[in-house]
């Protein structure tokens, strides 16, 4: 067991689980509103603007509203920690929000989603996604959001199974097209040796040697992300599969068990429900809802709390 701080197998089939044209009538389709029971003004069934047919899904904010609105699909079956692909088409000339919610077998809201950003664009673009399913999923549901008070539009949508490799190859893409942050080596390692006393050879032997171990030998390694929303932001980056770029051999599973808004001194209470439960070779704690002054001792009782129970 580990402590750090800041899978699956492939499975795929082409049938999507998920599919729509906005050819039915929301409602009846099994569509809801996200902040918003406004039918018709806010939350809208578009017959002016479509990419195919003669329907799309549509959202218009008011500008006097200060919460999120959006419509929100009806649940469609999904398997725990698998990869998916989701494509639509979009039209907004303001920067907007589509989402993707996680319920268990007993119907219950995960604590764990998945937001992402849909680019403005004045004509339809087409637009494509991968998504993870958050454990324990059974079933989840697709959410479009505009961020601003012009107008979103959506049409043809479509969720298929996809395997880790295609995860990969676009988050490959989708890494490649960001700005490049210069790494120093030699800067990196002067400041490790100042925060942590030690160079990294050290740092790396003396503190995750199981994990680097497990690596670095192509042994699994399962690893718990506990924290608030920060952790589960990490958790939806592929942050897995791009490692086993580096250690092939390696099946790494990443699991986010905390819970966005939430400080170490309530998770202090949950180490069994949160850590233990999963399992887990490593743990990251990564988190930013804390206050400083009630921050140590709550983290060294999780810390504690786990290594005693391994």
């Amino acid at each position: 067991m580990a402590f750090g701080f800041l899978a699956m197998p492939g499975w795929t089939e082409n049938k999507p689980i998920f599919n729509t044209d906005f050819e039915t009538e929301m409602l009846t389709a099994g569509w809801t509103g996200v902040g918003s029971n406004d039918y018709g003004e806010e939350l809208i069934w578009s017959d002016r603007q479509s990419y195919s047919g003669k329907h799309s899904l549509a959202v218009v904010k008011d500008e006097d509203r200060s919460t999120e609105i959006g419509w929100e699909s009806p649940p469609f079956a999904v398997q725990s920690d698998r990869y998916y692909r989701l494509t639509f088409r979009a039209k907004t000339s303001q920067p907007s929000y589509w989402a993707v919610f996680f319920y268990d077998r007993h119907g219950t809201l995960i604590e764990g989603d998945r937001y992402s950003l849909i680019q403005p664009a004045r004509e339809w673009t087409e637009q494509e996604f991968y998504f993870q399913t958050k454990f324990p999923g059974e079933t989840a549901s697709i959410v479009f959001q505009p961020l601003t008070e012009q107008p979103l539009h959506i049409d043809d949508v479509s969720i298929t199974p996809a395997t880790r490799k295609d995860a990969r190859t676009w988050a490959d893409r989708l890494y490649a097209s960001m700005p490049v942050i210069a790494f120093r080596a030699g800067e990196a390692e002067e400041r490790k040796t100042q925060v942590m006393g030690m160079n990294a050879t050290q740092n790396e032997n003396q503190l995750l040697p199981n994990t680097i171990g497990k690596l670095k030998q192509g042994k699994p390694l399962s690893i718990v992300l506990l924290g608030d929303s920060i952790a589960n932001d990490l958790s939806n980056s592929f942050l897995d599969v791009l490692l086993e770029d580096e250690f092939p051999q390696s099946a790494i599973a990443i699991r986010f068990t905390g819970r966005g808004s939430t400080s170490w001194l309530k998770l202090q209470h949950q180490v069994q429900q949160r850590i233990i439960a999963h399992q887990p070779d490593l743990v990251i704690c990564e988190a930013i809802s804390n206050d400083p002054k009630y921050l140590a001792n709550p983290l060294s009782h999780i810390i504690d709390t786990t290594r005693k129970s391994f």
